[in-house]
């Protein structure tokens, strides 16, 4: 297709090659929009193709519904941290399906997206008021550090009365990006000599809190943490870290251990993992080699939180015990298989038996073999 676009490119007659470049362009938007990575290419094209005027109805209606799905889709990933650019995309999309409605009233496909996108929007408008959307608005607002510090202390309390409600929220609305940005531009408030009078130590702490309590609940863990290990691993790497925000730090990357990886239970027992293994050793050589902190204690407390990192990593057998016990209390993950008893094993058929004892070797194969990779 992009080879046809140039051709048609350099051709002379307007007339005779607009509806074949407006057709390449089309079906290259198609496959675009097979990939969440080329979304942007997809409506690229798609406003290429109908700038060229299409006559055909049809073929204009697949450039704006192709458009208008691109542009769903983009407002759903998970780093679309801007809430008013992702409803900026839900209006361009339901334009776009309104238009292919009114020339093609029957088009189904149209319609039930159109639905999606209008309960999406009023999902979204809903959401800006709450309060974790509120304080995430205000600590991108602010430039004070200590109004920063007043947001995330508001947050800490929000996930100790909902923890569950407040987690998925903030990795919703890309909160995760959000923190991760508070702390980096935090940190750059520390000049070579001394400390600005700016940096508020305390923001860094609390805001790595943050995600530590957030990544307590497994589903945020698996849902918004999983894709920003490399960054995670970045700041605990920085020199301008003290040994409390490296220790927290890698106390995040002990949940993220214990919570990236389930066992679906109508899938095999599988060898995958979520987790950045390169990351992770790179976590412990560097913070094992520190050498710039105030005082033997600080060092002392950074070799425990690695030995706690190595230990969580290369839990082997024990791995599912780990998960459990860090759960705390009223937190339950349903996706982790409950233990079954001596009762519920005797009641299993000969075929639920060897099923079970077989899942089992697998998953004991499993975690010894991560335990020593």
């Amino acid at each position: 297709y992009s080879q046809g676009i140039v051709l048609c490119d350099r051709a002379a007659v307007d007339s005779v090659v607009n509806p074949v470049k407006t057709t390449l362009l089309s079906n290259r938007a198609m496959c675009y929009l097979k990939d969440l990575k080329t979304l942007d290419k997809c409506i690229e094209d798609c406003t290429s193709g109908l700038a060229l005027g299409p006559s055909d109805v049809t073929l204009r209606n697949k450039l704006l519904f192709r458009r208008a799905k691109a542009a769903f889709l983009s407002s759903n990933l998970p780093d679309n941290s801007k809430s008013s650019n992702s409803a900026d995309q839900l209006q361009d999309a339901a334009k776009d399906l309104l238009q292919v409605i009114n020339t093609d009233p029957n088009n189904k496909d149209a319609s039930q997206l159109l639905k999606t996108v209008r309960a999406q929007y009023k999902t979204q408008q809903a959401n800006a008021s709450t309060p974790v959307s509120k304080a995430l608005q205000q600590l991108k607002a602010s430039d004070e550090p200590k109004k920063k510090l007043h947001q995330i202390k508001l947050l800490l309390g929000m996930f100790d009365n909902d923890l569950k409600n407040a987690a998925m929220e903030l990795g919703r609305i890309g909160g995760v990006s959000t923190l991760l940005e508070t702390i980096q531009n935090n940190q750059q408030l520390v000049s070579f000599d001394e400390k600005s009078k700016q940096f508020e130590p305390k923001l860094t702490v609390l805001t790595i809190q943050c995600l530590s309590q957030a990544s307590s609940h497994p589903p945020f863990v698996r849902e918004y943490m999983v894709n920003h290990q490399q960054d995670l691993g970045d700041l605990i790497d920085s020199e301008s870290m003290d040994a409390d925000a490296v220790v927290l730090g890698m106390a995040v990357l002990v949940r993220i251990i214990l919570h990236a990886d389930r066992d679906p239970f109508d899938q095999e027992i599988s060898g995958k993992t979520l987790l950045d293994y390169d990351v992770i050793i790179h976590v412990i050589k560097q913070a094992t080699a520190r050498s710039n902190f105030a005082n033997k204690n600080q060092r002392n407390v950074v070799i425990r939180g690695v030995l706690d990192l190595i230990s969580t990593w290369t839990a082997g057998l024990d791995r599912e015990t780990n998960i459990r016990q860090s759960l705390g209390p009223g937190i339950v993950d349903p996706t982790l298989p409950a233990p079954k008893s001596k009762m519920e094993i005797h009641a299993f058929t000969p075929q639920q038996l060897a099923a079970h004892r077989r899942r089992e070797s697998d998953r004991k194969d499993r975690d010894g073999a991560w335990a020593f990779e």
